[in-house]
């Protein structure tokens, strides 16, 4: 039953990609909620995908999105329905479509971003300070 649910989410999910208004995110975490109660190996396989892999795991490890990834998706969402309003004659339409775009841009903006990994800073290393014993002598 989970792998049934998981592949229609993924099917959905992907569909999302490419239709607006259809979440993306939302059901590919729940196709891997759904895979990893069911087949290790689809869930390996989703996770190992260059695209949705790294947000799931992120999801997974942080309840938080991968750095970059939530302005992405608020530009996509801006653009999407921007169009769509543009596109659309009913007045009453537009009206909707401004509330569904401005209700999915303030929720996913509350969605923490991962702090990025940083390096450490060669200055921040004591073994690559000076060693106030060897400093020159005033003179």
């Amino acid at each position: 039953m989970f792998a049934i649910v998981g592949v229609v989410s993924l099917a959905i999910g992907i569909v999302g990609l490419f239709v607006p208004l259809v979440p993306t995110t939302v059901f590919l975490l729940v196709a891997a909620a759904c895979f990893a109660r069911s087949s290790e190996r689809l869930h390996r396989w989703l996770l190992r995908q260059p695209m949705l892999g790294p947000v799931i795991t992120t999801w997974q490890r942080s309840r938080a999105f991968p750095p970059g990834v939530k302005r992405r998706a608020l530009i996509a969402i801006a653009v999407t329905f921007v169009i769509s309003i543009v596109l659309v004659d009913a007045v009453l339409l537009r009206v909707g479509l401004a509330i569904v775009g401005l209700t999915l841009g303030i929720l996913l903006s509350r969605i923490p971003t991962e702090a990025p990994v940083q390096e450490p800073s060669p200055a921040a290393d004591p073994a690559s300070a000076a060693d106030p014993a060897i400093e020159p002598a005033a003179g």
